[in-house]
């Protein structure tokens, strides 16, 4: 009983080592200001491993979101993991959620990168604005970096309109207000 005890509490202390190890890579990660997504791929912590058919969502705050700067821009952008196969095709959506409080509407304009595990980009096709599909073929097998950057060169400026009614004594007033870009916020992701 005392072996299995103590061979509990040594996986019990390496498990919470290897988090120790994960949040101080993180709080290096946020504290530094990235200048290559090569680097981005070797030095960030991914915030989760997206398998097919899965949709969670992430957060790309100012408080707890690494930096990228390029083009006279400084980004927020998180890392993703994904399997790869090498030669096979993909498809992954990248949605921004709208951030509805109130009268403010706005969304993150995403860009998409990925990184092969031989630290190469990879080529994709991008297309759309709230809803960026983001295709390719993986150049290698193995654990490729997905990263999403919060696109600040556009922040402010229009992306589309958030249509609606209001009802008010007994009739249904239209309402249309714009859907602005913010630097910001959360983005659901889908692997097709």
């Amino acid at each position: 009983m005392n072996k299995l005890l103590g061979l509990t509490s040594v996986v019990f202390a390496i498990l919470l080592a290897g988090c120790g190890l994960i949040k101080e890579q993180r709080q290096v990660a946020i504290s530094k200001i990235y200048t290559d997504l090569q680097e981005v791929a070797k030095e960030v912590p991914a915030i989760l491993s997206l398998n097919k058919g899965e949709s969670p969502q992430i957060l790309i705050s100012e408080d707890f979101s690494p930096r990228l700067a390029r083009n006279k821009h400084t980004d927020y952008f998180e890392v993703v993991e994904v399997q790869g196969v090498k030669d096979q095709a993909f498809s992954l959506m990248v949605h921004a959620v709208c951030d509805c409080l109130g009268v403010r509407k706005w969304a993150v304009l995403s860009e998409v990168y990925l990184v092969s595990p031989s630290g190469k980009e990879v080529q994709l096709s991008q297309s759309g604005l709230q809803t960026r599909q983001v295709s390719g073929i993986f150049s290698d097998a193995g654990t490729h970096k997905l990263i999403i950057v919060a696109a600040s060169k556009y922040s402010g400026q229009r992306m589309g309109r958030i249509s609606g009614y209001i009802f008010a004594a007994n009739a249904a007033v239209p309402l249309s207000l714009p859907l602005t870009v913010h630097p910001t916020g959360t983005l659901k992701l889908e692997y097709k």
